[in-house]
């Protein structure tokens, strides 16, 4: 099981911050927020703001694309978004990601992007644990988050 917490203060409210992050779907979004991995994100069902909505993307992390459907598991607006794998992998409980913002002064939030993915069962999770290490190198994970965060804050600011 891997986990990555990445912390970015971007000078935005929350609210700005939640609207980008609710609007990937939209004209160039999800291209712009990470020019070099992002390939492709498609609205499948629902507006990503209500639980239950559901979303394609492919993207790359170091040399594995990730081509994945999740969906949105909570929603506190603005100051909360949380999201995990799509039926059937969410029968496997492979991971989740969420990101948090929290408003810091009038015009900054704090996002912290929080992913963790991996297969916590003995046995078969360290197996399926190495595997998934084969593919994502977790440095290579912690540095697309990491980047992610330091292009919203760019596009944001």
């Amino acid at each position: 099981m891997q986990t990555i917490n990445e912390k970015t203060i971007i000078k935005s409210p929350p609210e700005k911050v939640w609207e980008f992050l609710t609007t990937l779907h939209k004209g160039d979004n999800y291209h712009q927020w990470h020019p070099h991995d992002h390939i492709i994100y498609r609205l499948k069902k629902g507006d990503m703001q209500t639980i239950g909505s559901k979303a394609y993307f492919e993207e790359r992390i170091g040399t594995f694309k990730l081509k994945l459907t999740y969906q949105l598991t909570k929603a506190q607006y603005p100051s909360y978004l949380e999201y995990s794998p799509a039926f059937p992998l969410s029968l496997l409980n492979l991971g989740k990601a969420s990101f948090a913002l929290k408003s810091i002064e009038a015009n900054a939030t704090e996002l912290t992007a929080y992913v963790r993915y991996g297969y916590g069962l003995p046995i078969m999770g360290g197996l399926i644990d190495f595997l998934i290490r084969m593919f994502v190198k977790k440095a290579d994970a912690e540095k697309h988050i990491r980047e992610e965060g330091e292009n919203l804050k760019r596009l944001l600011d």
